[in-house]
């Protein structure tokens, strides 16, 4: 039996055999891996910019509500402390009694903030609420004022003018009383003001 053999159709290349390779990596193949983990690396951090940025402003919103609860309270409170200073007849111990309880207030609800954005959103709201409150507070008390003015000034010039028509009293003890009339009509324009006191003439 014949062995078939075959021929090579092309001549064995002489070159290279034995010799050395000479190939080289690809840098672009070699940094692949280093910019795929640094793009990671860069989509991690900016999730983590996201999460810490989601953290902050979640902070910031149960602060300033922790603040508008506490201030709600306040202003509540303050509107009854200045009902009960108005409540007394010496409006300048009213005046003094209502700002150290505004303060005092002021002081009890920021202390129950746990946060100091809290405190500051708080303490922005008393100021405000306080202008307000205070402009209130001061036109009703000074109308208060005015209204004892009046009162006491209608009075002394009631009494005045009694006595100035009573028979029972000397000539010069009517007159008297009469001079003391004009007297507390003048008087009383300090307090309740010219136009007031015209109509009291």
């Amino acid at each position: 039996m014949k062995i078939p053999t075959y021929e090579a159709q092309t001549a064995r290349p002489r070159q290279g055999s034995g010799q050395m390779l000479t190939a080289r990596l690809s840098s672009s193949a070699m940094e692949a891996p280093g910019r795929a983990f640094a793009q990671g690396g860069q989509q991690l951090a900016a999730k983590g910019d996201q999460i810490a940025e989601f953290a902050y402003k979640k902070a910031i919103i149960s602060a300033d509500d922790e603040a508008d609860k506490q201030a709600g309270l306040y202003e509540v409170k303050l509107a009854a402390a200045a009902d009960n200073a108005l409540a007394t007849d010496n409006m300048v111990k009213a005046e003094k009694s209502f700002a150290a309880k505004a303060k005092s207030l002021a002081s009890d609800h920021a202390d129950k903030l746990t946060s100091t954005r809290a405190k500051s959103t708080f303490n922005n709201s008393v100021r405000k609420l306080l202008i307000k409150q205070n402009i209130s507070f001061k036109r009703a008390a000074n109308k208060k004022v005015v209204d004892q003015g009046k009162a006491r000034t209608g009075n002394l010039i009631a009494k005045s003018v009694a006595d100035a028509s009573n028979t029972d009293l000397t000539e010069t003890q009517r007159a008297i009383a009469l001079f003391n009339a004009q007297g507390d009509l003048v008087a009383g324009m300090d307090v309740i003001g010219a136009e007031q006191t015209a109509k009291n003439e």
